[in-house]
């Protein structure tokens, strides 16, 4: 996982443990709800493992939680250019470099070049 991902998959590993406990379901019954294992489960609670996006919407429905609800990333804001700049005031001074590469270079082969350096 990527450290500007651990964030995230913490905030959502923290809710997603909030609503199982809420409900008063196990590691175990998720799991096996999801076709998961009871590890796995405790992972993405924990944030240490990304859970993709079928998978998320499995446990939310078993939890009876909406994704959207549940996604720290997924704010409601006025226009594009807002959520763009809202999410991009949120990544770390490294990634808001990377981004800002990514704008000024047609050619990602051309950035990665300069991140070697």
């Amino acid at each position: 996982m990527k450290k500007i991902d651990k964030p995230l998959y913490e905030s959502l590993g923290r809710q997603l443990k909030e609503a199982r406990l809420k409900k008063g379901y196990s590691l175990e019954f998720v799991g096996d709800m999801v076709g998961k294992s009871k590890v796995s489960v405790k992972r993405y609670e924990d944030g240490k493992m990304r859970v993709d996006n079928d998978t998320l919407d499995r446990i939310c429905s078993v939890l009876d939680v909406k994704p959207l609800r549940i996604n720290p990333t997924i704010e409601p804001v006025p226009n594009f250019v807002d959520a763009l700049l809202i999410n991009f005031l949120k990544l770390d001074t490294d990634a808001q470099r990377i981004v800002l590469m990514m704008l000024k270079f047609d050619n990602v082969d051309e950035i990665m070049e300069i991140l070697k350096e």
